[in-house]
């Protein structure tokens, strides 16, 4: 079991294409991403300990954001 599960979002991926997938689901465990799919791929693969649901939201991992206030 896995530490994280965040599920249902809008990733944008920092790979060199900047993929986009709907509905997709990230696995984190130690505050390692471990794994990046659809929300089916996700779950098939792993259960959480903690799963937050980002319906309705972009989730960029990988991006630093310096421009904060």
């Amino acid at each position: 079991m896995i530490d994280i599960i965040i599920e249902g979002g809008t990733i944008v991926t920092m790979d060199d294409k900047r993929t986009i997938i709907q509905d997709g689901d990230l696995a984190i465990e130690k505050g390692i991403i471990l794994d990046v799919g659809t929300k089916d791929e996700i779950s098939n693969k792993y259960k959480a300990k903690q799963v937050l649901n980002a319906e309705k939201h972009a989730v960029r991992p990988g991006l630093i954001d310096t421009h904060g206030h």
